[in-house]
């Protein structure tokens, strides 16, 4: 749904290490754009290696989410994943899921959204540029 995606900068993450399946929409889930404030902000800055900000947030909500399912058969790319994401410094939780496909991995951001929080219906490369910049 978000940074992992084709053409998105994480990407390179999951490219050549997984099979792409399909598009994919996702009930129950709503992506915020968000900043990181303070001592936060320079903490994620440095695990997600880039100076993007703000960032896709994906939390529960009775909205749904337009992404990618990808196929992932490596642990190591689960434990890479994992670290990108913040895991065991509490930024996101990697939860299986139930899907009309089977289970599924989701990372979900944990913290609370700020007040800056914007939901948008999914996270493209325009949106991304349109939305950058875009908070007070």
């Amino acid at each position: 749904y978000g940074t992992l995606k084709k053409d998105f900068y994480n990407h390179f993450y999951i490219k050549d290490k997984t099979t792409y399946l399909h598009p994919f929409v996702l009930e129950g889930f709503q992506i915020y754009l968000d900043r990181v404030d303070g001592a936060e902000y320079e903490k994620y800055r440095r695990l997600a290696k880039t100076e993007y900000d703000p960032w896709p947030y994906l939390k529960r909500s009775d909205g749904l989410v337009h992404g990618e399912l990808y196929q992932i058969v490596n642990e190591d790319v689960l434990q890479a994943l994992d670290q990108l994401e913040g895991v065991d410094e509490g930024f996101y939780g990697r939860e299986l899921i139930d899907t009309v496909i089977g289970q599924c991995y989701l990372y979900i951001y944990l913290p609370p959204l700020t007040s800056h929080a914007i939901p948008i219906k999914s996270f493209t490369l325009q949106e991304q540029g349109l939305y950058q910049g875009d908070f007070s």
